[in-house]
């Protein structure tokens, strides 16, 4: 099966249990998942979103969720 690649997006997600949780369930379900967290606090990470959502389209990205958490 072809890799799936996912996402989450916003800012002070670093402690985000949210890969895991993906990861576990795509297991459990025979899908090639990760999902990474793009934490737009994090140095480093650009935080504008049509940026971000481009750039997780052209890397293959299959979708993204976006938070902001409060």
């Amino acid at each position: 099966m072809k890799p799936c690649r996912c996402g989450l997006i916003g800012s002070g997600i670093g402690t985000s249990l949210s890969p895991s949780l993906h990861e576990a369930e795509g297991r459990a379900h025979g899908l090639d998942l990760s999902y990474t967290l793009f934490d737009v606090g994090a140095p480093g990470t650009p935080d504008d979103l049509g940026r971000l959502l481009s750039g997780a389209q052209d890397a293959g990205f299959a979708g993204v969720n976006i938070t902001h958490p409060v």
